[in-house]
């Protein structure tokens, strides 16, 4: 054997794992990589210079290769950044490392960015005008037998193996800012949100909860007619998807039930983190957060519109401090009209009886609260209404 040198590089050994998506979960104070990409068997190695033509086995497209000896080496894995998500994007946190886990982190939201080893093409072999070609390096145990291939981070000029990234996992436990969704509105163009004609599909935007893997949603119903409740507990996984059918999970199971005329629905929506829930991995302990937001069953075809000629009512101001009026508001002289304020859980919090299109809102605390109309009994109208001080 000649030429010995004592060289730290990389060894490839080719094992062809079944790929998959390289996906990471999230605790309490951890990022944990699961289903790492497919990857060959990696050493840093210390090896000796020799070239043979041994075996025909380790030929790379009829050439003679290139060949090493190994004479020391550990067996290594891909290596890991972890990010996090700033207000100026993803940073760098931690990394490289080997090790699949990355510990003592703070409360927020992190990616983990992987690159596996590629096998080495372009160091021992070159044409007749002295350009690099492809050509693999062969690697031989102290018996001489062939075991693989020596590798590298950056294949160049031939390209490298590309950093591959997780998905965004939550560390910590949830916090009310955490949960978020807004109602969806078929009707085009309808400033009334908080709204659904009879008949009509609500649906829920999650987006904004798609890092979070444990959920939780019920409605409650408060009408004339019906006073119902469905759940469906708490449920593994992320959310099915951006778009949360609220009809559908509303008559579930072959029940039938409908979103009816003149009644009210409260959605209760709770997100965690399975591996930090609130109250139980969590140290100290603290209480589930929900957000509870209401919608209301208008009539069919008539939007909710009860105003003067047709026109939605509108609140102004809004947010108000003392005093509110009823845009497109004409009472019925022979009718009864009531105005209720109720808080998000839905607790009753002012009644007046309503003679014209001007309410004192001025023992109303600060926040925000459900303004109803009811003509004699019935529901006619519904918004948020938020109150300053």
């Amino acid at each position: 054997m000649k030429n010995i040198a004592v060289f730290t590089v990389l060894l490839i050994l080719l094992l062809c794992n079944t790929g998959t998506a390289q996906t990471a979960t999230g605790g309490c104070t951890s990022v944990t990589v699961s289903n790492i990409p497919s990857f060959p068997v990696v050493y840093f190695a210390n090896v000796g210079y020799s070239n043979c033509t041994e075996t025909s086995s380790c030929e790379d497209g009829g050439e003679s290769p290139c060949c090493r000896w190994i004479t020391s080496g550990n067996p290594t894995t891909p290596r890991f950044w972890l990010e996090k998500l700033t207000n100026t994007g993803w940073v760098t946190v931690a990394g490289p490392q080997f090790s699949t886990t990355f510990n003592n982190l703070a409360l927020g939201s992190y990616r983990v960015k992987c690159q596996v080893p590629t096998i080495s093409e372009n160091i021992c072999k070159k044409d007749g005008q002295g350009n690099i070609i492809r050509a693999r390096i062969c690697l031989f145990n102290q018996l001489g037998q062939f075991i693989g291939f020596w590798g590298t981070w950056d294949n160049t000029p031939f390209g490298t193996t590309p950093p591959t990234y997780t998905n965004t996992v939550l560390v910590g436990a949830t916090t009310s800012n955490d949960i978020s969704y807004t109602f969806i509105d078929p009707t085009p163009n309808d400033p009334f949100e908080m709204g659904y004609d009879f008949g009509e599909v609500a649906k829920i935007n999650t987006a904004a909860c798609g890092a979070y893997d444990l959920w939780w949603l019920a409605i409650f119903e408060d009408g004339p007619t019906y006073n119902r409740y469905r759940s469906n507990n708490w449920t593994n996984g992320r959310m099915p998807n951006d778009e949360f059918n609220l009809t559908n999970f509303w008559g579930q199971g072959g029940s039938g039930w409908n979103f009816e005329t003149f009644h009210s629905y409260t959605v209760q929506f709770v997100i965690e983190n399975s591996r930090c829930r609130n109250g139980i991995e969590q140290n100290p302990p603290a209480k589930w957060n929900n957000l509870d937001r209401s919608f209301f069953i208008c009539p069919a075809g008539t939007g909710c519109r009860f105003g003067a000629d047709d026109k939605e009512i509108v609140i102004s101001p809004n947010p108000a401090t003392s005093t509110i009026w009823l845009q497109n508001f004409e009472p019925d002289l022979d009718r009864d009209y009531q105005m209720s304020f109720s808080d998000l859980a839905g607790r009753l919090v002012k009644f007046v009886a309503l003679t014209g299109n001007e309410v004192d809102i001025s023992d109303i605390p600060a926040g925000m609260f459900v303004l109803t109309v009811r003509r004699e009994g019935r529901q006619v109208f519904t918004s948020k209404l938020v109150v300053n001080r």
